[in-house]
Parts: C-alpha cells; sequence; structure tokens
C-alpha cells in the first residue's frame, strides 16, 4: 500500500485526482450496493434491533450515493480510505461531526463484515 493512500485527505478534490491517478490501472469490481442485503440478512441473524439495522444499512447507502454524487468508485475494490474520509468530512460539514461519527461506527462494522462475506 502507498504511503499516499495513507495520507489523510482535506477536501473532495483530493480525493477524487487520489482515485484517479489509481483509476488508470484498475478494473472495475462488484459494486458495494451488491453486498448490502446480504449484510442486512447477517446483522438480523446476529439479532440486532431492527434500529440498528436500519442505521448500519442507511449509512453504508449514503457512503454510495455520495461516492456516485462525487464521481468516486462505488466498486468494492476502488473504495478506500480517502474516499470514506471525503465523505465523512461532507457528512461533519453539511451536519455535525456528532453525524459523521455515527456514520463512520456504522461504516467500519460494515468494512469487516464485508471482507468476511467475500472470502467465504
Amino acid at each position: 500500500m502507498s504511503s499516499e493512500a495513507n495520507s489523510p485527505v482535506t477536501s473532495m478534490r483530493e480525493a477524487r485526482a487520489s482515485r484517479a491517478r489509481r483509476a488508470k490501472a484498475a478494473q472495475v469490481g462488484t459494486p458495494i450496493t451488491t453486498f448490502i442485503a446480504s449484510w442486512q440478512l447477517a446483522l438480523e441473524a446476529a439479532a440486532k434491533s431492527p434500529k440498528t439495522v436500519r442505521s448500519y444499512t442507511d449509512s453504508v447507502r449514503w457512503l454510495c450515493r455520495f461516492l456516485a454524487e462525487q464521481g468516486m468508485p462505488t466498486d468494492v475494490e476502488g473504495v478506500d480510505a480517502p474516499h470514506i474520509r471525503a465523505h465523512l468530512l461532507s457528512e461533519e460539514q453539511r451536519t455535525s461531526a456528532v453525524s459523521a461519527a455515527h456514520h463512520f461506527r456504522n461504516i467500519r462494522v460494515f468494512f469487516p463484515e464485508f471482507r468476511r462475506i467475500r472470502s467465504a
């Protein structure tokens, strides 16, 4: 992983530019939205409350919508930390730091689960 991927992104412009540099060699993969229904079933099977399930899945859907609106990748192979940071920064500016932290916690739950589903 390059040091560029670990550097903080301070704007959507930087996130787009960073992605554009890496996109030249990248192939388009499976959209994140493909995995949301499966993840929802896993959350329900784990006896998460309906409000928790809704909160988690809504956060990931909002992330996907933001990425698409900004011209950023929405495929599982293309989304990385700078894109998520740009989304959280946008959410903080649009609403509040509390809201951005809420989405961060929800999105953080998705990615380990996603990796587990993909490897099965």
